[in-house]
């Protein structure tokens, strides 16, 4: 394969994720139905109020004055956690969700039908907030977690959650609104902060209004609900779709007669051409398999091995592998035609081990 085809290669993945994952935003986030504006105000309403928090700006449900915050870290919101939370609760389920060993602030609120979301969100938002004033005695409570009392409030205001995101889902007659958080507040050994002056003692050198700025790492992939077992191969979901989705377009083009072919002009349309889908099976041997396709199909192994572009240091290099084998089945139809494709005959006839997809009969 030549540079050129491994550069449309790349192209031609990020178009299938994109298409996958219906857009991107200015946050970067897959779920397009939920607009930048709504978790920009979200995500200014945990600051803003973290941020009262550590200046010992707040009382307790005894109108004590909270003290001041040595390590109030400074939320950022993380698209993976929000698509973690919302794979979670798209199908409406019944709480209490659990996401790894996140934290998690979670409602579903009754409402009318066709509900404002900004507003049921900034409504319950402020409700979860205000369970210190209502119900949380500082003292008694020496500062740590009360289920009880601060069931949202605790998780919300952990100092040392540093990533976190929100998101819902409109369910008959309510509104699943969920925000789950890098560190799990809810536990009741754990402080929710380090009380005390000075303010901002553990990031002296870079506390900006009264918050921590380090920045966190994007979170991780969780085991997968396709897999339902840990990632042996280490894809996502979004990579597994989008190879299973790229193989099943390319299938149906050369199935209804639209694949290029030089020979021919169009290759001839299909008289049975089966769907693929998904095949657990052979999770475990995928890293020995891989290594065969390699050499099978003459795929040099730095063609996956040389992704050092930094656009691209998250994506799997199994799937580019995916995409490259892909594109060398459609450029052989286009440039030699189906009558010298050895490579087209053999992805049609035999499973496809990368992704654990495989042929139906």
């Amino acid at each position: 394969m030549h540079v050129g085809d491994i550069q449309l290669a790349i192209s031609l993945l990020f178009a299938a994720i994109c298409s996958h994952a219906k857009a991107t935003t200015a946050f970067g986030c897959k779920n397009s139905l939920i607009s930048d504006e709504w978790r920009e105000a979200v995500l200014s309403f945990h600051n803003k109020n973290r941020r009262k928090l550590a200046e010992g700006g707040l009382v307790d449900s005894k109108n004590a004055k909270m003290d001041v915050a040595k390590d109030m870290q400074k939320l950022y919101w993380d698209c993976n956690m929000e698509d973690q939370a919302w794979q979670k609760v798209k199908d409406c389920p019944t709480p209490p969700t659990t996401i790894g060993t996140y934290g998690v602030s979670e409602e579903v609120v009754s409402t009318k039908k066709n509900c404002n979301a900004t507003t049921v969100t900034d409504t319950t938002l402020k409700t979860w907030w205000k369970e210190l004033k209502t119900k949380y005695d500082s003292a008694a409570a020496t500062m740590k977690y009360v289920a009880d009392q601060i069931p949202h409030f605790g998780v919300m205001a952990y100092s040392k959650s540093k990533a976190f995101a929100c998101t819902y889902q409109p369910c008959t007659g309510s509104l699943h609104l969920i925000c789950v958080y890098s560190e799990n507040g809810a536990d009741p050994n754990n402080k929710i902060y380090d009380a005390g002056a000075p303010m901002c003692d553990s990031c002296a050198q870079t506390c900006t209004e009264a918050l921590c700025p380090d920045k966190p790492d994007p979170a991780k992939d969780l085991d997968t609900a396709i897999c339902g077992q840990a990632n042996l191969d280490k894809m996502s979901d979004d990579l597994r779709n989008t190879a299973l989705d790229m193989h099943n377009y390319n299938r149906r083009l050369l199935a209804t007669g639209w694949a290029e072919d030089k020979q021919i002009g169009y290759a001839k349309t299909a008289a049975k051409m089966p769907v693929l889908v998904r095949n657990f099976l052979n999770l475990h041997d995928i890293p020995v398999k891989l290594r065969e396709h390699i050499d099978l199909y003459g795929l040099r192994q730095e063609m996956w091995f040389r992704n050092t572009a930094a656009n691209l240091k998250t994506m799997q290099r199994l799937t580019l592998l995916s995409v490259l084998m892909l594109l060398k089945m459609q450029t052989e139809l286009k440039i030699s035609g189906a009558a010298t494709t050895s490579f087209l005959k053999r992805m049609l006839s035999r499973r496809f081990i990368c992704s654990g997809i495989s042929r139906t009969e």
